[in-house]
């Protein structure tokens, strides 16, 4: 059985991979700096012990090796919060704290519970269990609703952050996957389709992870792909169950 430390190299090294370049000002100035996250549990670390949560290895970098050598981790991330939420409470002190820091990072992570609240909820049953094209135009409504929010946000955290700071932007992975979550039948496939979208499926090619990488790609920031990678070593899922001990939501 992996550790939580295992699976928090995985995403580190594919943060580190996709070109997390701090701006030159962060070298230039000692203070004040910060790093910035909005997010839910993944980025709270919930079931993580102190300090091997993805966002405190993140911080621990940006430290130590990439020059931030005074960086202030400000962590307003809720367990079990929507994008709704991560807008209503978590915008605005994020902003408040760009406009007092020289240089910041930030990080976004978010729509895993607005999916997962949806799934497990009659609509999502009547998505596995009948009508596909109810269910595509629901997920749809609620995905293009995640995605106005997503980029409501990041247009402002631009534009309060100006062009050269760093904004990450989280993909999500799916926890239904999981083999002992005593999942409903065709739920993990529900998940993988609200996530990833399928060319197969008419009005649904674009998931929940697509339009992520739509919003980054608009105001020039870096994606931290944890989808497809949790996916390429889906064989030893126990790792999954550390980080989101509580199975099978995402809260």
């Amino acid at each position: 059985m992996k550790s939580f430390g295992s699976w928090g190299v995985v995403v580190f090294f594919f943060t580190v991979y996709l070109g997390i370049c701090p701006s030159l000002k962060g070298f230039a100035q000692s203070t004040p700096q910060a790093y910035i996250v909005l997010g839910e549990s993944t980025d709270l670390g919930t079931g993580a012990t102190p300090g091997n949560d993805w966002v405190s290895m993140f911080h621990e970098f940006l430290r130590t090796e990439q020059g931030f050598n005074s960086i202030e981790l400000r962590n307003y991330s809720v367990f079990g919060a929507t994008m709704g939420d991560i807008r209503r409470d978590q915008l605005a002190p994020a902003l408040s704290d760009i406009a007092s820091f020289n240089s910041v990072v930030l990080s976004i992570g978010g729509g895993g519970n607005d999916l997962s609240n949806f799934i497990r909820s009659p609509q999502g049953v009547t998505c596995r269990m009948a009508n596909i094209q109810l269910c595509v135009n629901r997920l749809n409504a609620l995905l293009n609703n995640v995605e106005a929010l997503l980029d409501q946000m990041v247009r402002r955290l631009r534009a309060a952050a100006g062009p050269n700071d760093v904004i990450l932007l989280r993909t999500e992975f799916n926890p239904f996957l999981k083999q002992d979550c005593d999942n409903p039948p065709g739920i993990s496939q529900l998940a993988n389709l609200a996530l990833e979208g399928s060319n197969n499926v008419p009005f649904l090619t674009r998931g929940l992870n697509d339009r992520i990488r739509d919003v980054a790609a608009r105001y020039d920031a870096k994606v931290i792909e944890i989808f497809k990678e949790l996916r390429t070593i889906q064989t030893n899922l126990s790792l999954l169950t550390v980080s989101m001990p509580m199975m099978p939501g995402m809260r």
